[in-house]
């Protein structure tokens, strides 16, 4: 699937919208699926997202999961707490993958998806002169 760019806001003085790789994923809890963006990381090593999803994805005592640490781009370290969560890219539905996802507080993005758990499931291609990406299975 071939996908243009999603313009987000930004507040800086050079820089004002930034046009970032996003696609809709479904991600799957035992309970329910909830469909919302996230942001194609090349730079990340792993899948995550924001404690704020905690709630919403039935995983209040997300701080019971396997926990790691994590420097992001501020340089500062941070606990992180991995859950196996279920999820699809929306879509290349019937392509369902089990990951370990780390919920992490204080990311600016909601959901980002790293080499290990996105980049090593799908094919993805990056055609900046063209503003366009491509993510297929």
């Amino acid at each position: 699937m071939i996908y243009k760019p999603t313009p987000y806001p930004i507040r800086g003085p050079v820089i004002s919208v930034a046009n970032r790789p996003m696609i809709k994923i479904k991600l799957f809890n035992r309970l329910r699926s909830i469909e919302t963006l996230a942001l194609i990381d090349s730079g990340a090593d792993t899948c995550l997202i924001n404690t704020s999803w905690a709630e919403a994805l039935l995983y209040d005592d997300y701080k019971k999961g396997r926990i790691d640490g994590t420097i992001g781009i501020s340089g500062n370290p941070q606990n992180v707490y991995y859950h196996d969560l279920e999820y699809e890219v929306s879509d290349v539905p019937g392509h369902k993958f089990t990951i370990p996802f780390g919920f992490v507080s204080g990311m600016n993005a909601s959901i980002l998806l790293g080499r290990l758990g996105f980049f090593d499931k799908y094919i993805i291609n990056f055609d900046f002169k063209n503003s366009i990406f491509e993510v297929k299975i």
